[in-house]
């Protein structure tokens, strides 16, 4: 799955508002999980497979605290220290655009040098 730097931004600044749970894919004790369970509506335009992979890409960067329990559900913490120092990067619009701006140039400029090396 190719990473949305949107909903990474998304995740991030919500987890910074407090803790909430996303519905994870892993086969739990409690169907009930599924039932009850309501999306966080910043999260709303994204699908779980999308979210829980982006949970688990932060997790592993170590931009996230989660929770696994015996249920599907994965409980978002809080952010750690790197976390909260990113999250204060990308918080302002304007700023985070830039970053977009900057990053898509990038890539594209790395694309192009690879293109060249098979020519």
């Amino acid at each position: 799955m190719q990473l949305n730097p949107d909903l990474i931004r998304d995740i991030l600044l919500k987890a910074e508002l407090g803790t909430y749970s996303i519905l994870g894919s892993a086969d739990g004790w409690f169907d009930d999980d599924e039932k009850n369970y309501q999306k966080p509506k910043e999260l709303s335009s994204y699908s779980d497979k999308e979210i829980e992979y982006h949970v688990n890409y932060l997790k592993e960067i170590e931009l996230l605290i989660t929770k696994v329990d015996y249920g599907k559900l994965i409980d978002i913490l809080d952010l750690t220290v790197k976390g909260h120092n990113f999250v204060s990067n990308i918080k302002n619009d304007e700023n985070w655009n830039k970053i977009k701006e900057i990053s898509e140039k990038l890539i594209s400029k790395l694309i192009d040098k690879e293109i060249s090396l098979y020519q």
